[in-house]
């Protein structure tokens, strides 16, 4: 939600939409998605299911991690995709594990 050009996250009501977040400390930033519909509120990581959807975002697997781990700002389903899609490149970083600065090729 936004106030006053600023987006404000009530911490007790996720909202549906894509975020990125990072799977562990230090990790790279990972597209995930949180959805709601009639069936309910489910999440995925990567394109991934986590679970089934349930009507009630604390129980559903990944909404509330999710939701309470990613960047304030929502990002685009077009950004979404393409984040996914960079991530799953050859020497794209695991993304379960803490990215090595000292592993990583020069920038130029």
């Amino acid at each position: 939600m936004r106030v006053g050009g600023k987006f404000v996250r009530n911490i007790d009501k996720p909202e549906a939409g894509y975020y990125l977040r990072r799977l562990v400390r230090g990790g790279p930033w990972v597209p995930a998605a949180i959805f709601h519909d009639d069936r309910g509120w489910w999440a995925e990581v990567m394109g991934n299911v986590l679970g089934d959807p349930d009507p009630d975002p604390l129980k559903a697997e990944g909404v509330m991690t999710t939701w309470l781990t990613s960047q304030q700002e929502p990002i685009t389903e077009k950004a979404y995709r393409a984040r996914i899609r960079e991530l799953r490149q050859p020497g794209a970083p695991a993304i379960d594990k803490k990215v090595d600065l000292n592993e990583l090729p020069p920038p130029f």
